[in-house]
């Protein structure tokens, strides 16, 4: 396990911040190949990143966020901090999920994206929720934050993963977001990352001429954007989990099928 070694190489490094280090980027470059993505971007929370999708997809003040009934709060916090208006769809009986056809019931003219959300393990229904979404056209968000399925292509707009220390994989805190659209990836960046008119869609780093950066004329920011980024620490961490990420997966899955065989 290369957590410990890779906090240490941090430690000597000469840069502690995402804003000019390396380890960001080493953790998105993994995460996107490990699902198949074209961008990532790494951030301090999953509600960072649910609420820079949303953000990116332009949803704003008035727009209608649809999410599952049964869910963390975080899925409706993003919505509000958005501005957005969260509305509730009913999840199906047997899968615990949110139900496509109800979905389709609660979409109005004000009706803006989809939060799908990944309950204890198990995935909704993605393929009938894309075709809701594109028939309205509408942003899906992927919310996987309790789902990491090694190989799983995106079908959303978006895929929000979670760090937190109770999720599949964990440096504590954090979260990372991916897409395959160029423009939801730049503006996602930028909206997490205090808005530095430098950023792209597949980097991170802001730092990387100082001599460019430190010029009194030289205009930073070109849009406004919260400070979402995460800690070259805590990206160090979290990349060594993700190098490991089937390994720590299937140790997950074989537990829960030894639990479920315990009587009561």
């Amino acid at each position: 396990m290369n957590e410990l070694k890779y906090v240490e190489r941090v430690l000597n490094s000469e840069s502690w911040s995402a804003t000019g280090g390396s380890w960001n980027r080493a953790l998105e470059k993994q995460f996107a190949t490990k699902f198949g993505a074209r961008y990532a971007i790494a951030m301090n929370s999953g509600t960072s990143t649910l609420h820079s999708a949303l953000a990116a997809a332009g949803v704003g003040p008035g727009d209608e966020v649809i999410s599952p009934a049964l869910t963390v709060f975080m899925d409706v916090a993003a919505t509000l901090h958005a501005g957005a208006i969260p509305v509730f769809a009913d999840v199906e009986e047997k899968t615990f999920n949110i139900d496509p056809e109800d979905i389709e019931r609660k979409i109005t003219p004000k009706t803006k994206a989809i939060i799908a959300v990944a309950l204890y393990g198990l995935m909704p229904n993605l393929d009938a929720i894309i075709d809701i979404a594109e028939k309205h056209n509408l942003i899906v968000i992927e919310d996987n934050a309790q789902a990491v399925n090694p190989g799983h292509k995106i079908k959303g707009d978006f895929a929000s993963y979670s760090f937190e220390t109770t999720k599949h994989l964990s440096c504590g805190e954090g979260g990372i977001l991916l897409t395959n659209d160029k423009g939801f990836a730049e503006r996602a960046r930028k909206f997490a990352g205090h808005g530095f008119k430098n950023l792209r869609a597949d980097e991170g780093r802001v730092r990387l001429n100082d001599d460019f950066f430190q010029r009194p004329e030289y205009e930073r920011h070109d849009m406004v954007g919260y400070n979402y980024r995460l800690s070259e620490f805590s990206a160090a961490i979290a990349l060594a989990q993700a190098e490991r990420m089937e390994e720590i997966v299937s140790m997950r899955k074989k537990f829960m099928l030894w639990k479920s065989q315990i009587k009561v």
